[in-house]
């Protein structure tokens, strides 16, 4: 599943996901597995969160000084 801030923006059952021209904003990536249970049924469990990747557009200039590029 791939989110972009926060709210999903695609999803495919197989290994691979292409998003073709993302919209700027924050994106990160979740890989679920079906998990089952004792009796019957199963569930979805979050194995996988990535970090976030900040998109910008090309006209978007970030600034050396900005809170988020600083190191701790």
């Amino acid at each position: 599943m791939l989110l972009r801030n926060g709210e999903e923006v695609a999803r495919v059952g197989g290994e691979e996901l292409r998003y073709r021209d993302p919209a700027p904003g924050t994106y990160r990536a979740e890989v679920r597995v079906d998990v089952p249970y004792v009796f019957f049924g199963q569930r979805a469990v979050t194995v996988i969160f990535s970090n976030r990747v900040r998109l910008t557009s090309a006209d978007q200039k970030t600034s050396a000084t900005s809170p988020e590029l600083q190191a701790p």
